[in-house]
């Protein structure tokens, strides 16, 4: 019986496979995945920190976007809410519910941009931005109060324009506070002289706006006034 030839060194000697464990696979796949991703960036052009940057970017102009969102919608009820108050037929008390809701609006976009409310401070804001309107808008204003204690046609006529009035001025003043704010600036830095034309343009929207909103009121006072209704009219036609 031959014996056996001895193994050269020279011969292939099977070797299992070691195995290999979950987290070397995940770490290889990882490593595949980030490389790939890399690889893509420098294909478009982009680099990764460039990419990080623009999703930070993103999210940063999402908050500002909710914010001035969020108080143009303060901004526009309140603006209807003052010239609600024209309804009030007593001329203090109506120009004191102004006030009131312009103070409101003043703390609503101080909490929307995170930014210290002073009562006090918010006051001299509306003090400052009344004077900044001009002696004729606090003249017309006075003078459309006082048009309430009339009866007939002239409490009408001083609802709708002493409402036109406090809803342009409060329109305004939202306006002006809400740029102010949203370009970093404080109840306590503002300088309403510096937003004086803004100030008057913002009034004259305000103003439209408010028309537009009652208008279909206006017209029925308007038709009331007139002794029109529409029965007269059918009969004229």
């Amino acid at each position: 019986m031959r014996a056996p030839r001895p193994q050269n060194r020279f011969d292939r000697v099977d070797v299992p496979d070691a195995p290999v464990s979950g987290s070397a696979a995940e770490g290889a796949s990882a490593a595949s995945g980030s490389a790939s991703g890399m690889a893509s960036d420098a294909a478009a052009g982009v680099a990764p920190d460039a990419a990080v940057g623009a999703t930070v970017l993103d999210f940063g102009e999402l908050a500002a976007l909710r914010r001035r969102t969020a108080a143009q919608e303060a901004i526009s009820h309140h603006m209807l809410g003052a010239a609600g108050v024209a309804v009030v037929p007593v001329p203090v008390l109506d120009a004191l519910g102004v006030a009131a809701l312009q103070l409101h609006l003043l703390r609503r976009l101080c909490d929307i941009y995170g930014v210290a409310y002073s009562e006090k401070r918010g006051r001299s804001v509306l003090l400052c931005c009344a004077q900044g309107l001009g002696l004729t808008w606090l003249g017309m204003a006075v003078g459309t109060s006082v048009m309430k204690v009339l009866p007939g046609l002239g409490l009408w006529a001083g609802i709708g324009s002493f409402g036109v009035l406090m809803g342009g001025s409060t329109y305004a003043l939202g306006t002006v506070i809400e740029r102010h704010f949203a370009r970093g600036g404080t109840l306590d830095d503002i300088i309403p002289a510096e937003y004086a034309t803004l100030l008057r343009e913002q009034y004259e929207r305000g103003r439209a706006l408010v028309r537009r909103a009652m208008r279909p009121d206006m017209d029925d006072i308007e038709a009331d006034a007139r002794g029109d209704t529409g029965k007269n009219t059918e009969g004229r036609a």
